[in-house]
C-alpha cells in the first residue's frame, strides 16, 4: 500500500507542541529567549479554543542584523480562513500578554440582542463612537457607577509668576526647563471659527495610518472592542475580570495603568474615535490629553507638550487614568502619528528599564570608562547607539569627566527624560560609563591624616545639632558668610533654600514641628540628595535653609524638588507621611535676587511665605529678571 511521504518541516520555522490553553508569560518568555537564538527563523505556538473551531497562532521572529526587538505576529483562524489579529516590534512582554488576556476575555458570541438584554462584553468607549440613530444618546447612559477609589497625591509643583499646573489647562512647554517642577503656561488663543469634524487617519481599514515604525501594518481591531477590555453595560464591575476600568461617575470613566497600559488605552480612544480628556495621575506627577473624534489633539506633561508629552507618557507603568468625555481645548501641538509616537515611547521605555537594571537612581554616580578619548573614538563608540546629537553628548561626557552623581548632571545640564534616557542608554550600552551605588564611594578626603582627623571631626560635630543631625542657625549663617566672599571674589551664583516641613499629629488642622525621631530620618533623605559642598541647617526657630555653591535659581528649585520626593516617597515614620505632611520651599539666588545676603534671605524668606500661602509647595523668588 502506497503511503504518501510527509512534506519535510519548513527549515523558517520553529514549531512549539499545541497547546489547549493560550500562551502565559514565562512561556512567552521562552519563545523570545527561543527566537533570539534562533535568528531568521519563526517560532510559533498553536493553541485552540475550547468547544470551537478556531484556535490562534503566535509567532515570534528576530530579524538578521536588525532591531532587538523581535516581530509578534498573532493570527485567528476560524475553521474557513485566517484572519491577522496583531503585529509588533517589541521585547514588553507586559504588552505581549495584555493581548493573549484580551483574547481571553473577550469571547463572547455575536448574537442579535434583545430590547431589555445586554449582547455582552463590550469596549467601554463603544457609546463614544457616532450612532446613526436619530435621537441623541447619552454615551454612558448604561453604565452603572462603581465604587472604586481613585488615591490623589499631592503633586511637586514649582510657582513661577502665573504658573498652571497640567492638571488645570494645557500648557505650553518653555524652551528650557528644569525636570519635574516649573513650567510657564502659555495659552494659544485662536480667532479661527469651529473646527468641522474631523476625519480620523487612525481608525478603518489597514492603510499607511496603521503602519507601526518598523513599517509592518498594525491589525485592524474589531470595532466593538479594540484595546480597551470588556465592560458589560448596565452590570457593576466583574471582580474575576481584573482588565476591566472602573467607571467613576456618569461622564467619566477610571482605571489602572497596571491593567491598562497608556499604549493599549490610547489605542482604545483612537479606535472608538473619543473626544476628551484623558487624565494620567503618575506616581509623582499628571499628564493629559486631549482627543477630538479619535484623533489626538493636544497632550502635555509638567516637562513635555505635544508628540515629546506622549511619548513620556507612554513610559509610565504605575498610576491611574481619568477619561472625561467631551473636554476639549484649543491647543493644538500632536504633529505625529500616533502609532509612530507609541514606538518611539515603548522604545523609550525598553531604555529606562535597562538604566533601572543597570541601578540607575538619583544618587548613582556616573562614572567615565575613558579618561582620554578624541572625538573621533567617542563619534565612533556612540555610532552604536540611538540616534542623538554628537556635540551634546560630547559636552555631557566631558562633564562626567569629575565625580558626578545623576542629579549633578539633571542639575546642571537640564533636561527632559526623554533626552536623559537616551543619553544614559548610549553611553552605558556603548561602553562609555558605568553606574555605582552611593556606598562605592565611601571614606573622607581627610582619611590620609589617621587619628588626627578626630579632632577635625570633633570641630564638625560641633556644628550640629544632635537632635536632628544638620547644622544649627549660627553654623549656616557662618557657612553663607563664607560663601558670599566666594560670590564676591569669582562672581560665582549661589542659591539658598528655606523651607519648612510640618506634620498633622492625629489628624488635626494645625500643623506641628517633626519630632526628633521623624526629623532625623529627613535629615539623613535630604543629605542623600545634596552634593557634598552644599550646606543644609535650621534656619531661625524651626524652619531650615539649605546653602548651594555655584548654583542658579533654576538649579536650586529642581533640588527642592528632588528634596520633596525624597521626603514623601515612602512614610519617613508610622503615622508621617505624604498624606499628614505639609511643605513650604521659597527658593532665591544671587546675583537674580539681590547683591548681599540680606536681600538674598529675605528674597527667600518671601517666597517661601508664598508657597506657605498658595497652593503649591514650590516658590521661585521673581525679585529681578530669573537666570
Amino acid at each position: 500500500m502506497f503511503t504518501p511521504k510527509k512534506p519535510p518541516p519548513d527549515p523558517s520555522k520553529i514549531r512549539l507542541p499545541k497547546a489547549s490553553l493560550p500562551p502565559s508569560m514565562p512561556e512567552l518568555q521562552a519563545m523570545h529567549a527561543q527566537a533570539s537564538e534562533n535568528r531568521g527563523r519563526e517560532v510559533e505556538l498553536i493553541w485552540a479554543e475550547p468547544d470551537s473551531a478556531k484556535s490562534y497562532s503566535m509567532s515570534a521572529r528576530f530579524e538578521h542584523g536588525k532591531s532587538e526587538n523581535p516581530t509578534w505576529t498573532l493570527w485567528e483562524d476560524d475553521g474557513q480562513e485566517g484572519k491577522l489579529v496583531w503585529r509588533f516590534d517589541t521585547s514588553d512582554f507586559e504588552l505581549i500578554n495584555d493581548v493573549v488576556c484580551m483574547l481571553k476575555k473577550a469571547k463572547a458570541p455575536a448574537v442579535e440582542a434583545k430590547p431589555t438584554e445586554p449582547q455582552g462584553p463590550i469596549d467601554p468607549f463603544e457609546a463614544m463612537k457616532p450612532k446613526p440613530a436619530p435621537q441623541p444618546i447619552d454615551p454612558f447612559n448604561s453604565l452603572t457607577p462603581s465604587s472604586g477609589f481613585h488615591p490623589t497625591q499631592p503633586q511637586p509643583a514649582v510657582q513661577q509668576d502665573q504658573f498652571q499646573s497640567s492638571t488645570r489647562a494645557p500648557q505650553q512647554n518653555p524652551a528650557s526647563y528644569q525636570p519635574g517642577y516649573f513650567q510657564q503656561n502659555v495659552p494659544e488663543k485662536s480667532a479661527a471659527p469651529a473646527q468641522p469634524v474631523m476625519q480620523n487617519p487612525y481608525a478603518g481599514s489597514v492603510d499607511d495610518a496603521n503602519v507601526g515604525a518598523t513599517g509592518a501594518p498594525m491589525p485592524q481591531r474589531p470595532r466593538t472592542t479594540g484595546f480597551l477590555p470588556p465592560f458589560a453595560p448596565g452590570a457593576k464591575q466583574d471582580n474575576e475580570n481584573p482588565y476591566a476600568p472602573v467607571e467613576k461617575k456618569a461622564d467619566t470613566i477610571e482605571g489602572n495603568l497596571s491593567e491598562m497600559p497608556v499604549p493599549a488605552l490610547l489605542r482604545s480612544l483612537v479606535v472608538n474615535q473619543a473626544s476628551g480628556k484623558l487624565e494620567i495621575l503618575g506616581e509623582e506627577t499628571v499628564g493629559d490629553v486631549y482627543f477630538e473624534h479619535g484623533v489626538p489633539k493636544h497632550a502635555g506633561t509638567p516637562t513635555e507638550y505635544g508628540d515629546g508629552a506622549i511619548r513620556e507618557l507612554v513610559t509610565w507603568e504605575k498610576g491611574t487614568y481619568v477619561f472625561t468625555p467631551n473636554a476639549r481645548t484649543e491647543m493644538r501641538s500632536i504633529e505625529d502619528k500616533l502609532e509612530k509616537i507609541i514606538a518611539d515611547g515603548i522604545q523609550l521605555l525598553d531604555q529606562k528599564r535597562h538604566l533601572k537594571r543597570a541601578g540607575l537612581a538619583y544618587e548613582s554616580y556616573l562614572v567615565r570608562l575613558h579618561k582620554n578619548l578624541s572625538d573621533t573614538e567617542l563619534k565612533l563608540m556612540l555610532t552604536k547607539g540611538a540616534p542623538l546629537d554628537f556635540n551634546f553628548q560630547r559636552d555631557v561626557y566631558q562633564y562626567l569627566r569629575h565625580k558626578r552623581t545623576f542629579t549633578d548632571l539633571l542639575r546642571d545640564k537640564p533636561m527632559d527624560s526623554t533626552m536623559w534616557s537616551t543619553l544614559l542608554f548610549n553611553f552605558l550600552s556603548c561602553g562609555l560609563i558605568e553606574i555605582k551605588q552611593p556606598d562605592a564611594f565611601k571614606g573622607s578626603q581627610l582619611d590620609f591624616l589617621g587619628e588626627a582627623r578626630s579632632q577635625v571631626q570633633a570641630i564638625h560635630e560641633s556644628f550640629i545639632r544632635p537632635e536632628t543631625g544638620v547644622y544649627s542657625y549660627p553654623a549656616l549663617m557662618y557657612f553663607m558668610e563664607y560663601e558670599m566672599h566666594r560670590y564676591e571674589a569669582y562672581n560665582f551664583p549661589m542659591s539658598l533654600i528655606v523651607f519648612e516641613i510640618k506634620n498633622r499629629r492625629d489628624g488635626g488642622t494645625v500643623p506641628d514641628v517633626l519630632n526628633p525621631q521623624a526629623a532625623g530620618i529627613a535629615a539623613m533623605r535630604m543629605d542623600l540628595v545634596k552634593r557634598p559642598l552644599d550646606i543644609i541647617g535650621h534656619f531661625e526657630a524651626v524652619d531650615y535653609g539649605l546653602l548651594l555653591p555655584n548654583t542658579t535659581g533654576s538649579s536650586a528649585a529642581f533640588v527642592a524638588n528632588r528634596i520633596l520626593e525624597s521626603l514623601t516617597a515612602t512614610p519617613l515614620i508610622k503615622g508621617v507621611d505624604r498624606n499628614t505632611l505639609t511643605f513650604a520651599f521659597g527658593v532665591a539666588s544671587l546675583p537674580a535676587d539681590g547683591d548681599d545676603l540680606e536681600s538674598l534671605v529675605l528674597a527667600a524668606k518671601s517666597a517661601k511665605l508664598k508657597a506657605k500661602q498658595g497652593q503649591f509647595p514650590i516658590v521661585l523668588s521673581r525679585t529681578k529678571k530669573r537666570d
